[in-house]
Parts: structure tokens; C-alpha cells; sequence
């Protein structure tokens, strides 16, 4: 799954194909697109980026998704937040 807010409004995408379709206009342009994968060399700064793309993900929702892409997104960060020891971070913020 593919997370893009675009132009103020929230979108899923299943391929990157999609997505790329989407924003194929220069009036459909990205502020934030995740596909919830951490990047980095070692166990920390894939920690950090775990981090990172839940703070990203918390600033740029702009809601408009169904339940079911909620409910999604939030199993896609509960298990980033149990592989990095971030579950008790993204409840205290309101992630999950």
C-alpha cells in the first residue's frame, strides 16, 4: 500500500504504477508519499525512519480515507512501531 497526499487530500494507492497515473498531471503534485518502508543502513537509523514517516504520515493526512485504508495504514504502523520499539511513541501521539 501506498499512502500520497496530494494537493491537500488524502489517497491510497496498490502500485506505484497508480500513483504515478494520478499525479501524471503537473496540477496533481505529491506533498508527502510513503509506502511505510524503512530505509537505512542499521538498526537505528531504520529506527529513526520509522519515526520519520509516522510524523510525516500525522502532518499530512488530510482525512476523506475509508475505514478500511485507515485500518490499513494503522496495521502497516503497528508493525513498524513493534519492530522499533515505537508502539508506546505512536500512542502517546495519537499515531495508532
Amino acid at each position: 500500500m501506498i499512502y500520497a497526499s496530494i494537493n491537500g487530500n488524502s489517497y491510497t494507492f496498490d502500485t506505484w504504477s497508480e500513483l504515478f497515473t494520478a499525479t501524471f498531471s503537473p496540477d496533481n503534485c505529491p506533498d508527502f508519499v510513503t509506502d511505510f518502508t524503512t530505509r537505512g543502513k542499521d538498526y537505528n537509523s531504520r529506527k529513526e525512519s520509522a519515526r520519520t514517516i509516522a510524523q510525516e504520515y500525522q502532518h499530512f493526512e488530510q482525512g476523506g480515507l475509508t475505514w478500511s485504508e485507515y485500518n490499513a495504514i494503522a496495521g502497516k504502523l503497528e508493525s513498524l512501531g513493534k519492530r522499533y520499539g515505537l508502539l508506546k511513541e505512536y500512542r502517546e501521539n495519537g499515531i495508532i
